[in-house]
Order: structure tokens, then C-alpha cells, then sequence
């Protein structure tokens, strides 16, 4: 029984039509997509056994150098999320410093220095910060739609540094993947891995590199899309200059002749077509 694993970047499920063709060939189907960590994994949809993690967005936020805002306002922030934040933090410093003046008022009927220093401080930090987050809400409009010279140029730059490996530093939220769902892989040590999508199918084929035996990758580009950000659009071209010569086979389309087509070309026969696992 050959052991296939159906990696997606899709909820689990429905499982779809082509996943219950490949149980029903007799072979042993693994389906490993992102979701909510289950508590008793893998669990057992259909006869087909499910295993889905958690893709939690570490590389994404933090390290994209190719794409930070400071790139087109150099006082931003790196991120909208801080710049909410510290928006946040600094109108607590005011609502702060005009309690104690009000205190002050009532107690002394006065303001002292240091209560007005606070106010007036707080108050400038609120002005800078605005801001800054007003720049770093227009860099990323920026960053989203136009192409800037300056843009090309790194881009030019990584292509001769790092090669077609530029994808990682266009979009490093690709490896987010890979971090979350390569051990799962791993682990299973699939006969075939059949991937559901570009970013999937560089997962399998680092997963199939690592592996001692021979492995088969069966690229299902049935779904596929080009993503409209330029960033992401260009970083998908390179993935695929180094990933996608290394698949074994491409799905075209999930008809039964092409699933039929392809799997017996990887090796891949039904054992008996008409028999589920489990049952008489």
C-alpha cells in the first residue's frame, strides 16, 4: 500500500473529490492543511486521515526588508500593528497627564510646573506620533500599488546575490509554511506528496530533498492564481524558477483520466479499486 499525502493550503475540509479517488484506489491518504491544532491527531474524516496545524504568521510581519515602509517615509513605523499601538499608549499618556492637571485644579486650585510639563509633553508625543502612523499608512498604500525605481533596483540587486532564492527576502510569510507543516511532513514519509498550489509545492519539494528514499511530487495546479501585489507577484515567479523544474509530475486539471493518468505514471496502481480500507 503506498502511503500519499495530499498537502494543501486550504481548510481540510470538504476533502474533495480527488482525495476520495485516491482512497478508493487502496492506497493509504494523508491530508495535512493549515487550520486549529486538533486534539487527537491525526484525526480519521472519510477514511482519510487529517492532519492540520496552526500557520502562525512569524516571518510575515517581522523581517520584510524588501517590503518595510521605511523604504518611502523614513519616520514610519514597521508596522501598522505598532503604530495602532503606540497611537493607543500616547493618548494614554494624555487622558494621564489631564487627570493630574484636573486633580492638581481641584487640590490647589492651580497647576503646578511639573503637572504642565507632563500635559505638554504628552500632548507632543500624541502630535509625533500621529504622525508617524499617518506616514506609515500611506507608505503601505504606497508599498501596495505602485512600483518605485528604487523597488527595481533592490530587486535587480537580490536577483544577482541571492540568486532565484530572492523569493525568501520579496516574501518571507512563504517560509511561514514551511516551518509549521515541513516537520508534519516529515514525519509521515510520504511514498507521493501531492501539492495543491505554488507555495505548497516548494514545501513538498524541500520535504521530498530531505528524505533519503526517493520521493514523488505531483504538483496539482487546478486552483492557482497570480497574486495582484506586485511584491507577491514577483516573488511567486522566482519560487517557481527554483522549485518548479524539480516536481516529478503537474495535474493539470482533477478529472478521473488525468488523476488516472498521472498516478500511474508516478507508479502509483490501484490496489483494488472497488475496496476501502476497514471494510469487508
Amino acid at each position: 500500500m503506498s502511503r500519499v499525502v495530499v498537502l494543501r493550503d486550504t481548510p481540510a475540509e470538504p476533502l474533495g473529490d480527488h482525495v476520495l479517488w485516491l482512497r478508493d484506489r487502496g492506497h493509504e491518504v494523508h491530508l495535512v492543511a493549515p487550520g486549529d491544532e486538533m486534539e487527537h491527531a491525526p484525526d480519521v474524516v472519510d477514511d482519510v486521515r487529517v492532519t492540520t496545524a496552526p500557520v502562525d504568521r512569524w516571518l510575515a510581519p517581522g523581517s520584510q526588508v524588501a517590503r518595510s515602509p521605511r523604504w518611502t517615509r523614513p519616520f514610519s513605523y514597521r508596522l501598522l500593528m505598532k503604530a495602532s499601538t503606540r497611537k493607543a499608549v500616547a493618548e494614554g499618556h494624555v487622558r494621564q497627564a489631564e487627570f493630574e492637571r484636573d486633580v492638581a485644579v481641584v487640590r490647589a486650585g492651580r497647576v503646578p510646573l511639573p503637572v504642565r510639563s507632563r500635559l505638554f509633553l504628552a500632548r507632543l508625543e500624541r502630535r509625533w506620533v500621529a504622525r508617524r502612523a499617518a506616514d506609515t499608512r500611506e507608505a503601505y498604500d504606497i508599498r501596495r500599488g505602485r512600483r518605485r525605481r528604487l523597488d527595481e533596483l533592490a530587486r535587480r540587486r537580490w536577483r544577482l546575490t541571492s540568486r532565484d532564492h530572492a523569493w525568501a527576502r520579496l516574501a518571507p510569510g512563504l517560509l511561514d509554511v514551511e516551518v509549521q507543516l515541513g516537520p508534519i511532513l516529515d514525519q509521515i514519509e510520504a511514498d507521493v506528496i501531492h501539492a495543491e498550489g505554488a507555495v505548497m509545492m516548494s514545501v513538498a519539494v524541500r520535504s521530498a530533498a530531505r528524505r533519503h528514499g526517493h520521493v514523488t511530487v505531483v504538483w496539482d495546479r487546478t486552483d492557482e492564481f497570480t497574486p495582484k501585489r506586485p511584491w507577491l507577484a514577483e516573488a511567486r515567479g522566482l519560487l517557481l524558477a527554483e522549485y518548479a523544474h524539480r516536481v516529478d509530475h503537474t495535474l493539470a486539471e482533477r478529472s478521473s483520466d488525468a488523476l488516472a493518468s498521472v498516478y500511474e505514471a508516478a507508479g502509483l496502481h490501484p490496489m483494488n479499486p472497488h475496496h476501502r480500507e476497514g471494510t469487508p
